[in-house]
């Protein structure tokens, strides 16, 4: 029986029953569900699996099923839910660090994992030192440094893996951006107005940049594959739904990566027929709503047009904050508000991450989020480019 359960849980299709779930319930409004399920499901695969992968996709896409936070949430059931899951995520990890600890490896990134905690942990020390603060955003790091500890010990076909569950999930961000704009009563009007500015308690910029990590995903998936056309329609459909975020800089990255690596794939492509024969297909198409896509192209432009959006406020008054105590900056939690911030939580989220390191942990934490950096494209840049590019480009 555990056999069974072990078989399914570990299969690739594990991911996409968990996504389909959280969809259906995120659609009818019930985010406890989606959380329940979410942990039980974390739980099972810690429990009976011994290649875990398939239980990151809650931990990475849990933020899209569920209401925003600041509104209604239902905490106690929140909190039982993340100690089930954590829970038996630290019995997995617990039973095969004892198992295999003549086989570990701390990875290349390890040191670079703890001088980004060093730096939060002094970010604001001559300032407004707030603990909790700290205490969240060293357990997050943590996490992260934790799942990349099972990933490379405990984990195989971890790429492909993660490429597919960005695929996915990518396609369900933008089931779910769809209907958002479909539910408020006039697609064309929610979309020229910009009005759908979150996705579950998820902001619509990282939801942008989850949709280009599956854009690239799908081409990468495709690369040199018999049905690399396929994903290629895959690609675009997630190219033209990065446009209905608003995320500026992100669509302009993404229109790159799409013609750049579309032109790749097509170059190494043994389907060049059924590639052309898809591309005009596509282009018949979108002739056939060419209305509908110039109001698109038009609201994105407009938006390109808009100016700093709030930033020529909010970037002034981060330098600020870093020149008032430049060496160890003020954290990441302000007392007073922050400029074109809507969050109620006084975060201080620059929308440039030199900034943000500068104003939250100072210069001696941005050298320190440097060797964080360091550590991770050292590792990324072992491969030449040329063979490594859809991963470089993630």
């Amino acid at each position: 029986m555990q056999a069974r359960i072990r078989k399914v849980l570990e299969s690739q299709y594990a991911p996409y029953i968990y996504f389909a779930f959280s969809l259906l319930f995120w659609a009818l409004g019930q985010s406890s569900i989606v959380v329940c399920g979410s942990a039980i499901y974390v739980a099972l695969i810690a429990l009976f699996c011994n290649d875990i992968k398939n239980s990151f996709p809650p931990f990475i896409y849990i933020s899209f099923f569920i209401e925003y936070i600041f509104k209604s949430s239902n905490w106690w059931a929140y909190g039982l839910c993340i100690g089930l899951a954590l829970g038996c995520f630290a019995y997995y990890t617990i039973k095969n660090i004892l198992r295999n600890k003549d086989n570990l490896t701390l990875g290349r990134w390890f040191w670079g994992f703890i001088c980004l905690i060093i730096a939060v942990l002094c970010g604001g020390l001559f300032a407004d030192y707030k603990i909790l603060e700290k205490v969240i955003i060293i357990s997050l790091i943590s996490f992260g440094y934790l799942l990349y500890f099972i990933s490379i010990n405990f984990c195989s076909n971890l790429k492909l893996s993660l490429l597919r569950m960005f695929v996915i999930g990518a396609i369900t961000i933008s089931i779910e951006l769809l209907i958002l704009y479909f539910t408020t009563g006039d697609f064309l009007s929610a979309v020229i107005g910009r009005q759908i500015v979150y996705i579950g308690t998820q902001n619509i910029n990282p939801s942008s940049i989850f949709l280009c990590l599956g854009m690239i995903s799908a081409l990468a998936l495709g690369n040199k594959h018999k049905y690399d056309y396929l994903l290629f329609v895959v690609a675009t459909y997630l190219a033209i739904v990065i446009c209905l975020t608003f995320c500026r800089t992100n669509i302009a990255l993404a229109l790159l990566f799409y013609i750049g690596l579309s032109l790749w794939c097509f170059i190494k492509s043994e389907n060049k027929i059924e590639f052309a024969l898809v591309v005009s297909v596509m282009s018949l198409i979108m002739f056939a709503f060419s209305k509908q896509l110039s109001i698109l192209l038009g609201s994105v432009i407009d938006k390109f047009e808009a100016g700093a959006n709030g930033r020529n406020n909010l970037w002034p008054w981060c330098f600020e904050k870093f020149t008032e105590h430049p060496l160890f900056g003020v954290g990441f939690l302000s007392d007073e508000r922050v400029p074109g911030i809507m969050s109620p939580v006084s975060l201080i989220m620059a929308h440039n991450s030199v900034l943000q390191f500068l104003t939250s942990m100072g210069i001696f934490g941005c050298i320190l989020g440097g060797v964080f950096y360091y550590f991770k494209y050292k590792i990324l840049f072992t491969k030449p480019v040329k063979d490594n590019v859809f991963m470089v480009l993630i």
